[in-house]
């Protein structure tokens, strides 16, 4: 199995695990916090790993296909191009939606955790 599968298989993974991460335990949000902040660092590597792949695809289409990409018009060339660049654009946008989750999900752990330490407060301050 190649590079470009692992990681296909890989965010699969952590975009699975990410939505099984519910709780309203403020103690479990902040241990999955954690978690979703390592998601968010391998998203990082497998995406500077993902657009380097697309890059490199794009060149080497460039390369081979330049005379038939010069004669099309700005808006089909680009369809063009990533008609013939499909499994580079898959692992590119995966990581990216896998990104973006991970970034709602810790917003939402966070306001978890911030509305127990205000109930707390208000308990403590018998409001």
């Amino acid at each position: 199995m190649g590079k470009h599968q692992e990681h296909i298989e890989e965010v699969d993974a952590m975009l699975q695990q990410i939505e099984k991460l519910v709780t309203d335990d403020p103690f479990d949000a902040a241990n999955m916090l954690g978690q979703i902040n390592v998601f968010i660092a391998r998203a990082a590597t497998i995406l500077a790993d993902a657009k380097e792949e697309q890059d490199m695809a794009r060149a080497m289409l460039f390369k081979t296909e330049f005379s038939h990409i010069k004669s099309l018009s700005p808006s089909l060339a680009k369809v063009y191009v990533d008609s013939l660049t499909v499994k580079e654009n898959k692992l590119v946008n995966k990581t990216e939606r896998l990104n973006r989750a991970c970034v709602h999900q810790g917003d939402n752990l966070r306001t978890i955790i911030s509305l127990y330490k205000e109930n707390l407060k208000l308990t403590r301050s018998g409001y």
